[in-house]
Order: structure tokens, then C-alpha cells, then sequence
């Protein structure tokens, strides 16, 4: 099943209400094999809310994940240990989905720019390869998901933030 990824552009005011959702037992309402499982769709619903900007990925949210694991391992940057990494581990686990925030705080993530300082595309790349074991169907799916974090990270300010949701 391939993974999706969305990302929310969002006031930072709004970030403490996504705490604040039912419990996700209310959102186990989907069943594979006779069995309940938890979905984000509360969570999702209201970012669709209260997001100033969505932008949803075309192609595999893999790739976002691939590119965390880089950011973790290659750059030292660990997405969950960013200003607000404690709320995102604590959505991650609550909607048994992977939800990373960035802030305007998070200098770090300058590591990520696509401009060949702290790392080369095809290092990223390799390290998908390696990371996946296979080559993927898209070869230009790390380059635009390099991109388009970059791009959302362009926007952050004070008073903004930008949540990746894979599910």
C-alpha cells in the first residue's frame, strides 16, 4: 500500500487544538480482515480546517520517510527532536501516523536545502537505494521531495508552521 504524504501550512496557534482532538478510538472505523484500525481522518480533518495551504504529494510519501531517515543519519537532524518534536511524536503515535512539524526555530532543517552544501543529490539518492533496495519507478522522486520540503520551509515564520502527515 503506498504511503501519502500532505503537507499543512498552519498558524502556530493552531498546532496546541490538534492536542485537543477526540480520542482516535472514535476514528477506528475502517476495517481490513474483519479487524479495526486506527485512521488519521480526525486529525486530517481538522488540518483541512485550519491549514492556510495544503499541498498533497503526487507520488509515494516513502520518499519523505526515506528522506527523514537521511536527515537523522547523514545530516544529524532528527525530526522529532525539533521545537515542536515532542507534539509530533505524540500525534505519530496517538494516529499511528507519521506527522513531523517544523518551525521557523528549526535551523537545522537548512541542512536540507537542495543547494549541494551539505550533501549531493546523488547521495540522497544512493542512500534511498541502499534504504529501499530497489531503484524507484519515479528516478526524480527524491530531487522533488527535497524540493518541495524546501519550499514549505520557505514559508515558515514566527507565527507559522509546517506539518508533514504520512499515512
Amino acid at each position: 500500500m503506498a504511503q501519502i504524504a500532505t503537507f499543512y501550512l498552519l498558524s502556530i496557534e493552531n498546532l496546541e487544538s490538534l492536542q485537543n482532538i477526540k480520542d482516535p478510538a472514535f476514528a477506528r472505523n475502517k476495517k481490513w480482515l474483519g479487524l479495526h484500525k486506527k485512521t488519521a481522518g480526525l486529525l486530517v480533518k481538522k488540518l483541512d480546517q485550519v491549514a492556510i495551504e495544503t499541498v498533497k504529494w503526487q507520488w509515494s510519501g516513502l520518499a519523505f520517510v526515506v528522506l527523514s531517515v537521511f536527515s537523522k543519519e547523514k545530516l544529524e537532524v532528527d525530526w522529532y527532536r525539533l521545537e515542536h518534536g515532542a507534539l509530533s511524536a505524540s500525534l505519530s503515535e496517538k494516529w499511528a501516523t507519521g506527522v513531523y512539524i517544523f518551525s521557523a526555530k528549526d535551523e537545522e532543517m537548512q541542512k536540507l536545502k537542495p543547494n549541494g552544501f551539505y550533501y549531493s543529490m546523488e547521495e540522497i539518492d544512493e542512500f534511498a537505494l541502499q534504504l529501499e533496495g530497489t531503484k524507484p519507478a519515479n528516478p526524480e522522486i527524491m530531487k522533488n521531495a527535497v524540493e518541495l520540503m524546501d519550499v514549505f520551509l520557505s514559508k515558515l515564520t514566527d507565527d507559522r508552521a509546517a506539518l508533514l502527515v504520512i499515512n
